[in-house]
Formats: structure tokens, sequence, C-alpha cells
């Protein structure tokens, strides 16, 4: 079976560019509701406009030209995380679990949402959750179970494997200096 064929190849075969870069706007705040809008979606379209703002403080006009730039997928500001994920986080996965490399990165200004994007609220999961769950969906029957696994070591200060609340006791015990239960 051949893997899908990305937005990256998707010209013919050959290479359009090396990576996906994907734009998702920001719900408008109180405060970017009373300034005028720098960026523009081009309709139809992956490509914005930018206007560099002039702040009343200037005493010149900026001189800079608005500037387009071109993005694999645009999401607007009703996207859902699960679309995002969906579009930009899956395809990766599935490629990963097969056992190609890929990266994920977030980049943007303070405020600009990556946070959220990333790990998400109460209402809805962030891609990091999306990605975890569906990670261990597909490789959860390829998971060793630790009673089922020989450990060797060249001594006992190597390494050691614990459950859950046999390492929370060592912790506590190791931080604390009483047990959990002595608590």
């Amino acid at each position: 079976m051949s893997r899908p064929t990305s937005p990256a190849e998707s010209n013919g075969g050959k290479l359009s560019h090396l990576f996906d870069v994907y734009l998702r706007l920001r719900p408008a705040t109180t405060l970017t509701l009373t300034t005028a809008p720098f960026l523009s979606v081009t309709p139809g379209e992956p490509s914005v406009y930018c206007v560099p703002p002039t702040l009343p403080s200037q005493k010149k006009k900026r001189t800079k030209g608005v500037e387009k730039f071109r993005f694999t997928h645009i999401f607007d500001e009703q996207t859902s995380q699960r679309k995002v994920f969906e579009q930009t986080v899956l395809p990766l996965l599935s490629e990963t679990v097969k056992g190609r490399d890929g990266l994920l990165a977030t980049l943007g200004v303070t405020g600009s949402g990556k946070t959220h994007t990333v790990l998400g609220n109460r209402e809805q999961k962030g891609i990091t959750q999306l990605a975890l769950d569906v990670l261990f969906r597909s490789v959860g029957s390829r998971l060793a179970n630790v009673g089922e696994v020989e450990l060797s070591s060249m001594g006992a200060g190597e390494g050691m494997v614990l459950d859950a609340a046999s390492f929370l006791d060592k912790i506590t015990i190791t931080m604390v200096g009483v047990s959990p239960q002595q608590l």
C-alpha cells in the first residue's frame, strides 16, 4: 500500500515545497475589535495580505508596503480543534506509526492561540490530547505488558521500571520522607 500524498507532493508528483504551513486565525477579542484589521484573507485561495498597522503614537506613517503570505491551508476563526487536528496532525501521525519521521511546530506571537491549539480547553481537546489518543489506539496492541518484559542491567543504579502507584510511592518517600499512606 502506498503512502498518502501530502499537499507538498501534489504538484504532479513533483515536490512543490519542503513542508506544509498552516494558518489558524484567532477569534477577535475586545481589544482587536477596536483596532483596524491588519490581516485580510484572500477569498478562494490560501493567502493573506498583511497591512502593517500604524499606531497613534507614531509621528511618521510607516512606509512598509502590504505583504502577501501563502499557506497550505487557512483555518478560519470558527474552525474546531478536531478539524485542525484532522487536517494537520492526523496525516503526520499516520505516517509516524509506519516509521516515518515527522515534526509539528507551532509558531506565533504571544497571545496568538498556540497554547489553545496545542492544549485545548474543557470544551475541546487540544491537538496533543487528540494525537496521544490516536497514537495509543494505533499502537495499543503492540505495547508490551511491563509484567511480561525482561530487563537486564549492569548495576542496580542504572534504572528501574515501576508501575504508576509504585512510582508515586517512591517519589513521595524521596521528596517528603514518608510514604503516601502515612500522609
